[in-house]
């Protein structure tokens, strides 16, 4: 892999060192546990109670939905009545029925100790049977290094009861405290950063960091850990190893689409990190990331980021008109442009740049590039713009000084734009399309509480959809009398 398409970039020596000074304490942990009401890490907890597992399907863990489908899938009211014991790893294991003896059950309800005494003694009737006290006087055995489980260690090495010991052993003898850690994470909201190379896990303690910074968009730790194990299986030291088109590549899967597109948000995190955001390091790009450019007026201003908002210069053949277009957009959009607007411009360009044949441009040229804009599929509205747009690129390299060659005379004029057709249709809603929209009973067909809480915005509010979708996780301000009001971006203005 070339340095150029691993990201490979001024700076990278000292990513490390910045990432360390960055990343604040609570998030430098290997295995981060976010709390039971974290708005950003959300993990349900299983509805049936004393269950520390996350959801995995209709507000049960998967435990209890493996169990609520034996039962043949009852009312859930009749099943959280009665969900039964603990799910398998958290349920109490059976105790040796001898008094005072806590350890794990073996066979004919003794323990593994007193079984064996009881066999010597030749197997009496165990009602009768005056079992030995195994412990000594004043002293309490050790109890099993899981905090679920209560029964005395056993073994040599005196970790863990007879069971969770055979656990351990068929897991290979790991470590004790990683064996401990895995068994009481298992079903449980966590993200877990062991065995990344030191730099990698950084940058995702970073990007956890700036996602709950932002306080904007929900991201379970399911997702997370899927965005782990793909750069694991990657093999990457760093995020920066892979270009965004790369890691993308594995979005076309399409189950795996929410977990790369966080990975994607990481490294882009860590990339500004490294380089810095801002027109020193975004002009030189034939594709810009406006996302990347303070002070500039997109839909995300005060809310939700709109994911990658880029501008595809290198749709432009010809390298003057990519130089000057950039020019020309830079300077509107520090004007105040909006994104759209800038779309808009760049797209006259490209149309006109795949029109251009030579260098040279004067009226008789733009009059056959009306001709050619005619002639193309697209509405009026995107003929109109592709010329007007066109328009207002030369008069801004006259009033610049940009370049003197271009000719007085290349210029639309006011009569050159066809005019808008006459509306045929009304884009006012009827009256009874209103009212079975507001009617209470169609509001309750959602599914879905957000889509219905979104309609009754839209209705009472007269927002677009554009700035309903990106308002904040705190939209509500109070006035002193403790009315609440909607704060929200006007995406339109």
């Amino acid at each position: 892999m070339t340095s150029a398409a691993a990201g490979i970039g001024p700076g990278r020596s000292g990513l490390l060192e910045k990432l360390l000074a960055v990343v604040r304490a609570e998030f430098r942990t290997e295995i981060y546990r976010p709390a039971p009401d974290d708005p950003v890490f959300v993990a349900p907890a299983c509805a049936v109670a004393d269950c520390d597992r996350i959801v995995s399907m209709r507000g049960l863990c998967n435990g209890h939905v493996i169990r609520w489908r034996h039962r043949g899938r009852p009312a859930l009211e009749d099943f959280l009545a009665d969900p039964g014991p603990p799910v398998r790893g958290r349920e109490a294991l059976s105790v040796c029925t001898i008094e005072a003896c806590c350890y794990g059950n073996f066979g004919k309800g003794l323990c593994s100790k007193h079984y064996e005494r009881w066999r010597r003694t030749g197997r009496p009737d165990p009602a009768t049977w005056q079992a030995p006290s195994l412990a000594a006087p004043g002293v309490t055995p050790a109890e099993c290094r899981l905090s679920f489980c209560t029964l005395w260690a056993e073994g040599p090495l005196g970790l863990f009861c007879r069971s969770h010991h055979e656990r351990w052993a068929n897991a290979g003898r790991p470590d004790p405290e990683r064996f401990v850690n895995n068994c009481e994470l298992t079903g449980t909201a966590h993200i877990d950063l062991r065995d990344l190379p030191r730099q990698l896990t950084l940058e995702f303690q970073y990007g956890l960091q700036c996602r709950a910074d932002a306080h904007r968009r929900t991201t379970p730790p399911r997702t997370v850990m899927q965005a782990v194990r793909l750069a694991r299986a990657a093999g990457a030291s760093s995020l920066l190893d892979l270009t965004e088109d790369q890691w993308r590549h594995d979005a076309a899967l399409g189950r795996v689409r929410e977990p790369v597109l966080f990975l994607i948000d990481v490294r882009d995190a860590v990339e500004v990190l490294r380089d810095g955001a801002g027109w020193e390091s975004e002009f030189p790009r034939d594709v810009w990331r406006l996302e990347r450019l303070p002070g500039i007026t997109t839909p995300a201003t005060a809310t939700v980021p709109r994911p990658r908002i880029r501008l595809h210069f290198d749709r432009i053949g010809q390298r003057w008109l990519r130089d000057l277009a950039k020019r020309w957009l830079r300077l509107r959009l520090t004007s105040g442009l909006s994104t759209t607007a800038a779309h808009t411009g760049l797209d006259a360009l490209v149309c006109f740049g795949v029109f251009l044949a030579h260098v040279g441009v004067d009226r008789p040229l733009l009059e056959r590039h009306l001709a050619h804009v005619a002639s193309q599929p697209g509405g009026h509205g995107l003929k109109k713009g592709r010329i007007s747009n066109l328009n207002l690129f030369f008069q801004a390299i006259r009033q610049n000084r940009w370049d003197d060659s271009l000719p007085g005379t290349a210029a639309f004029y006011p009569g050159d734009i066809p005019r808008e057709p006459a509306p045929t249709v009304s884009r006012r809603l009827a009256e009874h399309v209103m009212a079975q929209v507001e009617s209470e009973a169609n509001l309750d067909c959602w599914d879905n509480p957000s889509g219905r809480l979104i309609t009754v915005i839209l209705i009472r509010g007269g927002l677009r959809i554009s700035s309903v979708i990106c308002l904040d996780f705190d939209c509500l301000l109070h006035d002193g009398q403790g009315a609440p009001y909607l704060r929200y971006f006007n995406t339109k203005i």
